[in-house]
């Protein structure tokens, strides 16, 4: 499955080549792509390509994760969603898939076994 699209980073269309895009299956990364600079349209948009071994349309669903390069730091929530579809191909250089990138973060905290304490410094 192929998507052409652009990502919206809070509201703002990115335009930093280090962003990239992340497809996941069950926190399974299946493809990423950074943004690439297009003269004839004068935007960045990224080319993503996403590999699966499924065979029917919607039999997995792909969670997009963004990595915000400016502010070094991995961005989920990211819509819209797609399910696969084999040799499919979502939006083209002159009508891409707008990603829209929120606020949320996300960060993969590894635990050893055994007791552990845990603090979160948060602010509003």
């Amino acid at each position: 499955m192929n998507i052409i699209g652009q990502l919206s980073v809070s509201g703002i269309v990115s335009r930093d080549e280090e962003d990239v895009i992340a497809a996941f299956v069950n926190n399974e990364i299946r493809g990423f792509a950074n943004l690439e600079y297009l003269e004839a349209f004068d935007t960045y948009q990224t080319f993503l390509t996403i590999y699966s071994n499924a065979k029917e349309i919607n039999e997995e669903d792909i969670e997009f994760r963004v990595f915000d390069a400016s502010a070094g730091v991995v961005r989920g929530g990211v819509t819209p969603g797609f399910s696969f579809e084999p040799n499919a191909t979502q939006g083209s250089t002159s009508n891409p898939i707008l990603f829209q990138v929120g606020n949320s973060l996300v960060k993969d905290i590894n635990y050893v076994r055994g007791y552990q304490w845990v603090s979160y410094n948060l602010s509003s």
